[in-house]
């Protein structure tokens, strides 16, 4: 029934009369810092204009069928960060969408403009511009359209079913109202149009009430041209192309199978996308017109213009995916930026960033990974993040791949298999390295054998990914820093001697890439390489103030490691001398050093241990305080330990507490016993020049001293 209640509506279509003239209204936009411009030029701006949501957009409705809005330089002055859609609707109105968070505030000017701001930040709510705006009823919306134009009125319907009949532009040839003027039969031929419009819109009406049809304000890829009704333009019109009913644009045809796979989608963790783009629309294997040695990229470019010297859309379109064919993303993409912004346009925009290893952004790509066919491939892409079974169709990506020509799975191939590996879904990536070896092999594939290299070590073949990694780390390839990075990182965790050799090299190469996230990457792995083979020298001068390492936060990390594998891994002949030297490092937050200072007190040597902690002039940490009190235990200095473990009360902090203590207790009781008895009272005072005065004087003199001694110890305790 579907199919012929919609062939229906083209015969109708192709059957109607030209349009009656309309006002053209202007529309302008621009981008502003915040907020996204549009100006609508009304000249007697109407006093009933309504703004409100309607379906996934918003509408600006004039309650005026003789109004068209003029879109022709919308996309001038905007990038299309908010403003993903702007198209007449129907007559009188306006639709537009958003691709943001975003209010809506409006202005009327005293010229009888009216502004409409696309504002960042969400709406309120119960802000007035989010509220619904009534449904259209078919029979008012068919009524309100001049005479001769397809009504295209939204008829409500399921949200799953969406069935989009576009407004046509009537085909009209040379002569043609000359001969409706004078055939007699013309009005007859007339009425019975109008008769098959008002039937169809009935039809129509029923059809949506029993849930079999949606029809949709349309969005043109580009906007409408007014043409006024007279025999040149007439003349000028190209015929609409005789294309069957499932290949016009602004059909679709759903059978009860697609809307039960639908709901099975929908049932996933990731959802199904509401609407999956026709296969042919995202299938590369369409893409390429004839030979490349005869020159079809070139007869595309012929193409960009039409005959009258204007540009051409279709021929935008073709050339770019004919670009993306080739892989060539940045060429794609610049001829693309010219276009105004459709979905097809952005799809093929999110294509050619994905062909240069670029993210994709939040356009129409995103969530198709559950769709069938090529959408499903680049909807894997697109994801930033990893390829998971429940949220992908991994069956559709595997066959849309394996349709790909040998070029592209060798380029795609690699990216996409690394999502269904960061995914677990390592099968799915089985599968596409086997879809890449069915080809032909080349001589070198770097990014075909960085797959294969990650796979063995997800598979636990080392030995095999290790040669692999080898033999890419010494090509010239982009894939070079990344596999002798690979290379040496597998050494470090399986406890492997990296030899100075890898280092080298990863240095060199670093060097090469200096500034770009790959070299600092080898930089970082060469020093590890070093700590992880026990070459502390050579690593100490790398991390030394002033050495190769500028990223304060990596300096710090590596310092930790370095001090770590010293204080586990060193013998005492090797461990005394660099522990030393290590003092120069000066490190101020690194844990690792803590276990160095433990071995050097093990060793009794406090100046070293209490070196390695850095300043004094940082405030200690709990492990550190425990640290420098038993310095000062050892050091004997109990006065100065009972300081540093004040409010303490671990099991070690009381260890070194009661050792402190009882150290103090000796000292005091030494210091009494050594303490001169206090002078007879009844004796007479000592003569100043005899022997026993001169003795009294220095009894006093040592006395004095020791006093001072003492005070000078208490500062000490309390600093």
């Amino acid at each position: 029934m579907r199919r012929t209640l919609l062939s229906l509506a083209a015969l109708a279509a192709l059957g109607a009369a030209l349009p009656a003239s309309a006002a053209e209204i202007g529309v302008r936009t621009a981008d502003h810092p915040g907020f996204t411009r549009i100006v609508v030029d009304f000249s007697d701006r109407p006093e009933g204009w309504r703004l409100g949501r309607a379906g996934d957009g918003y509408e600006l409705r004039t309650q005026d069928p003789a109004t068209s809005f003029d879109l022709s330089d919308v996309w001038r002055r905007i990038d299309g960060d908010r403003l993903s859609s702007l198209a007449n609707a129907r007559p009188g109105v306006l639709r537009f969408t958003v691709d943001c968070a975003c209010t809506l505030t409006t202005i009327e000017l005293p010229n009888q403009w009216l502004v409409i701001d696309v504002n960042d930040g969400a709406a309120p709510a119960g802000h007035p511009y989010e509220q619904a705006l009534a449904p259209v009823d078919p029979a008012v919306a068919t009524a309100s359209v001049p005479d001769g134009a397809m009504p295209v009125g939204p008829v409500q319907g399921p949200a799953n079913l969406p069935v989009v009949l576009d407004e046509p532009t009537p085909p009209l040839l040379p002569g043609a109202l000359d001969r409706a003027a004078n055939d007699p039969g013309a009005a007859v031929r007339h009425r019975r149009a109008d008769e098959t419009r008002e039937a169809l819109a009935r039809q129509l009406a029923r059809a949506a009430a029993q849930g079999l049809v949606d029809v949709v304000p349309p969005v043109p890829s580009e906007p409408p041209v007014a043409q006024a009704p007279d025999v040149a333009v007439a003349t000028e019109q190209a015929p609409v192309p005789d294309l069957p009913l499932e290949d016009r644009p602004n059909v679709r045809i759903e059978t009860q199978m697609d809307i039960d796979l639908a709901g099975q989608l929908g049932d996933r963790p990731g959802g199904a996308p509401a609407s999956c783009p026709r296969d042919d629309r995202l299938d590369p294997t369409t893409w390429a017109e004839g030979d490349l040695e005869h020159g079809w990229v070139g007869s595309a470019r012929a193409g960009l213009i039409d005959a009258r010297d204007a540009p051409d859309a279709e021929g935008h379109l073709t050339l770019a995916r004919q670009y993306l064919w080739l892989t060539f993303g940045a060429e794609a993409l610049s001829l693309l930026e010219t276009m105004p912004h459709d979905r097809v346009r952005d799809e093929l925009a999110g294509i050619a960033r994905l062909m240069d290893g670029r993210p994709a952004g939040s356009g129409p790509l995103a969530g198709l990974h559950n769709c069938d066919g090529p959408a499903a491939l680049w909807g894997v892409l697109a994801d930033p993040g990893p390829a998971t079974p429940r949220r992908t169709a991994g069956d559709a990506v595997i066959a849309a791949f394996s349709a790909l020509p040998a070029h592209l799975r060798r380029h795609l191939g690699p990216p996409l298999a690394q999502k269904f590996i960061a995914g677990g879904d390592l099968d799915t990536a089985l599968a596409i390295r086997n879809a890449i070896d069915r080809l032909p092999a080349l001589e070198t594939e770097p990014q075909v054998e960085m797959l294969k290299a990650t796979i063995d070590i997800e598979q636990g073949e080392e030995a095999a990914a290790e040669t692999r990694l080898e033999q890419v780390s010494q090509s010239r390839s982009d894939e070079a820093a990344t596999a002798l990075a690979t290379l040496i990182q597998r050494r470090i965790d399986t406890d492997t001697t990296v030899g100075p050799a890898l280092v080298a090299n990863a240095e060199a190469l670093a060097y090469e890439l200096k500034g770009a996230p790959e070299g600092e990457a080898l930089q970082e792995v060469a020093i590890r390489a070093l700590i992880s083979d026990r070459d502390y020298a050579p690593a100490r001068d790398r991390l030394a103030p002033g050495g190769q390492v500028d990223d304060p936060g990596m300096r710090e990390a590596l310092i930790d490691a370095y001090f770590e594998r010293l204080a586990t891994h060193a013998a005492d002949a090797e461990f005394l001398p660099h522990a030393v030297a290590s003092a120069a490092l000066h490190p101020t937050a690194a844990p690792g050093r803590l276990p160095v200072a433990d071995r050097l007190l093990a060793l009794g040597l406090t100046g070293p241990a209490r070196a390695i902690l850095g300043s004094p002039d940082i405030i200690p940490s709990v492990e550190e305080r425990l640290i420098l009190a038993r310095i000062a235990v050892i050091d004997d200095r109990p006065r100065i330990a009972l300081g540093y473990l004040a409010g303490l009360d671990t099991a070690r902090a009381t260890e070194i507490r009661t050792e402190a203590d009882a150290q103090l207790t000796r000292q005091e009781a030494a210091t009494a016993e050594a303490a001169p008895p206090p002078p007879d009272p009844a004796a007479p005072p000592p003569v100043p020049g005899t022997l026993a005065g001169n003795r009294a004087l220095l009894d006093d003199s040592r006395s004095i001293r020791d006093g001072l001694a003492a005070l000078l110890s208490a500062g000490d305790a309390e600093e």
